[in-house]
């Protein structure tokens, strides 16, 4: 049986003091779990150290996005409000063990 495709590794890029995401998903106006839901869909297409930014409506993000990501292994970058927006950078696959690029791991 042939060994599964490795997606190529990608690097977190940040740009002007942030982080310049290689997807955006739309989740305004979704309820939970749908906003996680498409993260989750959109984080299987993208190489490991991928950012991608997520914009929701629903406040349950603010909980269930950091908690999405430390049990699949993501490491989450930022988690803004704005507005009634919620803002969210996850990086693939770096976890809270490790360190993403620009950061300090933990102590």
């Amino acid at each position: 049986m042939p060994a599964p495709k490795e997606k190529p590794r990608a690097h977190a890029v940040r740009k002007g003091g942030g982080y310049s995401p290689q997807v955006e998903v739309d989740a305004r106006n979704l309820l939970c779990p749908l906003p996680v839901l498409r993260v989750a869909s959109a984080m299987e297409e993208l190489a490991v150290g991928a950012v991608l930014r997520i914009r929701a409506t629903d406040p349950g993000l603010s909980r269930d996005l950091p908690a999405w990501c430390t049990v699949n292994g993501h490491r989450l970058l930022q988690m803004d409000r704005q507005g009634s927006e919620w803002i969210g950078l996850v990086c693939k696959g770096m976890g809270s063990g490790g360190s993403g690029p620009g950061e300090r791991g933990s102590s």
